[in-house]
């Protein structure tokens, strides 16, 4: 679960469209779902992560400088 206590960011599972992120939004992370959350361009985000799993995060591929681009030009203002 992420709960945004501060700024702005981008958040999206994979195969779904991504999305803004900001203050008081509260994201349930389901299982086995990869994801990938960041600040926005604009805005630092700052956030509460809280994990109730039994195994540790598993990290998967570096989000590029191009893709992180291309999804702020899409979720721009």
């Amino acid at each position: 679960m992420l709960i945004v206590v501060d700024g702005e960011g981008y958040y999206q599972e994979r195969g779904k469209d991504p999305v803004r992120i900001k203050e008081v939004d509260v994201l349930r992370c389901e299982p086995n779902v990869e994801h990938w959350h960041a600040s926005s361009k604009e805005h630092d985000v700052t956030y509460l992560a809280i994990y109730g799993g039994k195994e540790p995060t598993t990290w998967t591929e570096v989000l590029t400088r191009e893709y992180y681009d291309s999804i702020a030009e899409k979720l721009r203002d």
